[in-house]
């Protein structure tokens, strides 16, 4: 819901006062199947030494049921005003935001156990694997009835029963103050402007993730008791199969009708929830002062601009030392200042050419969630020999990332309907910002969670945390182009196209102690994009096919070449269309990925070693736009 109210009591002065509020709720059941190999799992003699094709003694499959919803509230109000005087310009805006966001869902872990024997591993293959393909790599369970539903159990030590209900808030507070005159200097007329602005930021997040187990004294439950009936469900044109669904409320009742088969994980809520609860503010104070004049047929914008970012979180550590599973409340606080100048400069080389360049220094601030020292750990115990933690801790030690950019482009406009240009930059980075991944493992625990109880003798742990970069710099050039072929006949002359094209490139330098000493490019950042937009309009009707390319890149960086993280190339197709059936009223479809191209796509040092793939398919959407 949007409502807006203006207020024009006399020329040159308005008021405004704005409201917004939106919810979106989204219901979720998801069933996910991980065929894991065992910690000491073997290959078996004469299966062969390819790492691609195996056959595998020592194997477990774990399936997941989860159903629930996330709900998102969000609302908004602000007001302002401009007032123009024959001495200058005024012009202020106050707003306040605040989202809420909570997930509730139940999640049941079911185990199968394709030996039941210590160590798992019995001498029979269990299962035989092939990455030949490696988007689409298959596995095929040997042993006898391996995706029996009566196979996957729910028993002491095995399985297990989770009752979610996640919690986060934030809120903004945003102010600002501005007024502008012109002054005259000898025969030069300059447009001065200053102002302040405030934005003030608070966040918390409650995670509450109870974990259940069967007690050792409870009967043992299998899946096929508590199925749905209906189809088997796959995934990705059947080449996965999931299996039947979950009736979701006999397992429930299973749960909460009977709490004395089940024993409350007190280790895991605090590794899984209090070390993942934080509160965060940021304020942020910034004034600014800027000036434009023209010289002949060259414009100048020179300015200044000041900036005093605060910072304060609290979170919680684990107690050095301390068998138990104990914490400490920990909170701390953190500020700097920086002075950002800058110089634009636009000259008209003639009536359609437009040569412009800018140097500008810029700051992105971390997410106050990365400056709270908080870990969310995801611990796996469904192996005997080898307990799986993987996590994300946060840095209260991170640096902003700095810029110092320089920018150049000449734009040609041509008979009103259109326009191309080129153009070139040059960024000098420093604290960039990006994800540290280790995977090692160890007969330590983590120092983020220390001993935890009910776990193996060895760890594998997966950390990854953010970090800052000593520098970088990036380079890169744009194209652009914007035509619409308004010269051709009724009805061609609604033909348009929109293309623009960036190609860049640079390098990082890494944290000391790093044998790799830098990389290409910068963290997070493509090497190229590209954007591709065929259209038609007229007054009542637009139809658009929109085509858009990213490069790959680099995500996190891990202890070497082979455990860097890569975002894989991604393209799709969008095709909408609109009527405008009144003067204020409009309906409109649209299709998203058109062509049903994978969403995401992330492989781990070698594109054909894929960690994720991601489709979700087609997506139409359509709805109306009603304004009054």
């Amino acid at each position: 819901v949007n409502a807006q109210l203006d207020w024009q009591p006399g020329e040159g002065n308005r008021f405004y006062v704005r409201g917004f509020f939106n919810q979106f709720r989204d219901t979720e059941e998801r069933l996910r199947v991980r065929n894991r190999f065992n910690s000491d799992g073997r290959y078996l003699a004469g299966s062969g030494t390819n790492p691609d094709v195996g056959v595998v003694d020592g194997y477990r499959t774990i399936r997941q049921d989860r159903e629930g919803f996330k709900d998102t509230q969000t609302e908004q109000f602000g007001f302002g005003g401009r007032h123009e005087r024959a001495d200058g310009l005024l012009d202020y805006s106050v707003s306040y935001a605040k989202s809420r966001f909570e997930v509730t869902r139940d999640v049941i872990n079911w185990e199968n156990r394709l030996t039941d024997v210590p160590g798992l591993r019995d001498g029979v293959p269990d299962a035989r694997f092939d990455a030949t393909d490696f988007d689409f790599p298959s596995v095929t369970l040997l042993t006898a009835g391996p995706s029996d539903p009566a196979r996957f159990q729910l028993r002491s030590g095995r399985g297990d029963f989770t009752d979610q209900d996640d919690r986060s808030s934030e809120s903004d507070v945003n102010g600002a103050l501005n007024y502008s005159r012109s002054l005259t200097w000898g025969e030069r007329t300059i447009r001065l402007k200053t102002g302040y602005r405030a934005r003030l930021k608070e966040t918390s997040t409650t995670p509450g993730a109870r974990r259940y187990t069967r007690s050792s004294s409870a009967s043992t439950l299998t899946l096929n008791n508590f199925l749905a009936g209906g189809p088997p469900i796959s995934i990705m044109d059947d080449r996965y199969r999931i299996g039947a669904r979950t009736d979701f409320a006999a397992a429930r009742a299973a749960f909460y009708d009977d709490p004395g088969s089940w024993t409350f994980d007190a280790a895991a809520d605090v590794l899984n929830n209090v070390l993942n609860s934080y509160t965060g503010e940021e304020d942020i104070h910034a004034g600014y002062l800027m000036g434009t004049t023209d010289v002949g047929a060259l414009r100048l914008v020179a300015g200044v601009r000041y900036e005093r970012t605060e910072n304060r979180y609290t979170a919680f550590r684990r107690r050095t030392g301390d068998v138990a599973v104990a914490v400490d409340r920990v909170t701390g606080e953190s500020s700097y200042d920086k002075v950002f100048p800058g110089l634009l400069a636009t000259y008209r080389l003639g009536k359609d050419l437009v040569l412009r360049a800018a140097w500008t220094n810029t700051l992105a601030r971390p997410d106050y969630k990365d400056l709270s020292p908080f870990t969310d750990a995801d611990i796996q115990f469904d192996d005997p020999a080898l307990t799986d933690v993987s996590l994300s801790v946060g840095n209260p030690d991170l640096k902003p990332f700095e810029s110092m950019n320089w920018d150049v482009s000449l734009e040609w406009y041509y008979k009103r309907t259109g326009y191309v240009s080129v153009g070139a930059f040059y960024k000098d980075i420093e604290n960039f910002e990006f994800d540290a991944f280790t995977d090692t493992i160890s007969s330590t625990p983590p120092a983020e969670t220390g001993p935890i109880p009910g776990a193996a003798a060895n760890y594998r742990i997966r950390r990854t945390q953010p970090v800052n970069g000593p520098s970088a710099r990036l380079s890169g050039i744009e194209l652009a182009i914007s035509h619409k072929f308004a010269s051709l006949p009724p009805p061609f002359n609604g033909l348009g196209v929109i293309a623009n094209a960036t190609f860049i490139d640079g390098r990082s330098e890494l944290p000391p102690g790093d044998p790799r000493v830098s990389l290409d490019l910068l963290p997070g950042q493509v090497d190229r994009v590209y954007n591709a937009q065929l259209y038609w309009e007229n007054h009542r009707f637009a139809v658009r096919a929109a085509w858009n390319y990213n490069g790959a890149y680099l995500e996190s960086i891990g202890s070497d070449a082979v455990r860097d993280s890569y975002v894989d190339v991604s393209e799709s197709l969008d095709l909408s269309f609109e009527w405008k059936f009144a003067r204020n009223h409009r309906l409109y479809v649209e299709v998203k990925n058109a062509t049903d191209e994978y969403i995401e796509r992330k492989y781990q040092g070698f594109a054909n070693k894929p960690t994720l793939r991601e489709e979700t398919g087609r997506v139409f959407l359509a709805g109306a736009k009603l304004e009054f």
